[in-house]
């Protein structure tokens, strides 16, 4: 039988099929499992319901008919339903026996069902009527259902996971909100004005300079000749040697190797199919697929032997040469303006100093010509700070813009908002809340 199949291909194995007993439930009793070859319940008598259902408690082992008669009625097919008085008939009845009414071909039949797996067999009269969840083929066995463990069990441990990782976010937010340092305000008072000054100076000279181009206002120009750079140029080529190794094939050696060769087939059980015959029994039938078999053989080849030997490989290496390029170089003077001298000046209180420029020759603004000597103001920075202090004496410094600093006086009351030790910001106080505040 295994012949007629290809690999791979799975077929029924008719000639080791086994009929089962199947059960039914009373539903006038509530009676369980009754067997599937008896038409009348066994604790009240009632018959078998129109629309009973057959079902294997277990699947795996079920109870084998064996006795040629109980194999014969198996394979007669689907019990019918007399359409008079509602009774089941064998299929090897013709007539109905309990009311002569009704014919074996004119009446409905048991329903039949063909399962691929033994998942798939209902174990109750529940699952019989509505259908079962679907499961893995029998055919993929232990393994198969492992994996679908594990398939539920991963998809758990992801869940589980992400629950953690919102548990740990939520623990870390508590942790920092009770232990970082947050925004807090405090009132202060005013007690010093702080301010440093800064004026960069720059004087118009002359200076001598050089290079390969002038600038315009240049004077005192002179000029030569001087090496800029070198091009390189091929002037020759020398001839250079190299050691080069190649192959030469001499004669050849036997080598024996080992190879698997396909010596067959042989038949696996890829699982079982099941048929509800309709009347009771269902029919347990192997699957089989057939397997390629292999066997190693040893064999023999001829390879071939080469041997290394060298020569001598001539090469042209190119030879550069320098060449100089000459362009012309300046020099000349120049008159500019360069940095001379950065003035400074700090102190405290309100009325801040900018350094005092009168020692120095300062251009005015409406000369229309520059003379030698003269000083400009390049840049004017400022730095502008005031100093508080809180009821426990602890001092904070605050850096503000100029306008800003002079709008707060000292002795005056105002509020400071702290952040990891810093003052973030400060809000004058107005005269309500400086009352309140004493």
């Amino acid at each position: 039988m295994s012949d007629e199949h290809a690999d791979g291909e799975e077929y029924l194995a008719e000639d080791e099929a086994e009929i089962v007993l199947a059960y039914w439930d009373c539903t006038s009793c509530d009676t369980k499992k009754i067997r599937g070859d008896v038409y009348e319940c066994e604790n009240c008598g009632s018959d078998r319901p129109e629309d009973v259902k057959f079902y294997l408690p277990d699947p795996e082992n079920a109870e084998v008919i064996s006795d040629q008669a109980g194999v014969a009625a198996a394979e007669a097919g689907a019990d019918w339903r007399c359409e008079y008085c509602d009774s089941w008939m064998a299929a090897s009845v013709e007539t109905c026996t309990n009311c002569g009414g009704g014919e074996e071909g004119e009446s409905p039949k048991q329903s039949t069902e063909t399962y691929n797996s033994l998942d798939e067999i209902p174990q109750n009269t529940e699952e019989a009527r509505h259908g079962k969840a679907k499961k893995v083929n029998d055919e993929d066995g232990d393994d198969g259902q492992a994996e679908a463990k594990s398939g539920g069990g991963c998809i758990k441990s992801i869940m589980t996971l992400m629950v953690l990782g919102v548990m740990g976010i939520f623990l870390m937010c508590c942790v920092m909100t009770v232990f970082l340092p947050g925004e807090t305000r405090k009132e202060v008072t005013v007690v010093e004005h702080t301010w440093s000054l800064k004026t960069e100076l720059e004087e118009f000279r002359t200076v001598s300079e050089g290079g390969w181009s002038k600038p315009s206002g240049a004077f005192e120009v002179s000029s030569e000749r001087k090496l800029h750079h070198n091009d390189q140029v091929i002037d020759h080529y020398d001839t250079r040697y190299r050691q080069e190794s190649y192959q030469v094939r001499q004669g050849s050696t036997t080598e024996s190797y080992t190879e698997k060769v396909r010596s067959g087939t042989k038949r696996v059980r890829s699982g079982t199919t099941t048929k509800n015959l309709g009347n009771g029994r269902f029919k347990k039938i192997p699957r089989y697929k057939n397997v390629p078999v292999y066997k190693t053989v040893r064999k023999t080849r001829q390879v071939p032997r080469y041997v290394t030997k060298y020569r001598r490989v001539a090469e042209r290496h190119p030879v550069y040469r320098n060449v100089p390029i000459y362009k012309t170089y300046y020099k000349y003077k120049v008159n500019r303006w360069f940095p001379f001298k950065t003035l400074k000046n700090a102190g405290s209180g309100k009325s801040p100093k900018w350094p005092d420029l009168s020692p120095y020759k300062i251009r005015s603004g409406k000369a229309l010509e520059v003379e030698l000597g003269q000083k400009r103001v390049k840049s004017k920075n400022g730095v502008f700070s005031i100093k508080v202090r809180n009821k426990e004496g602890r001092e904070y410094v605050k850096q503000l813009g100029e306008s800003r600093w002079g709008t707060f006086d000292k002795g005056q009351k105002v509020v400071v908002l702290i952040e990891s030790g810093h003052v973030k910001s400060v809000i004058p106080m107005t005269e309500d809340q400086a009352q309140k505040g004493k």
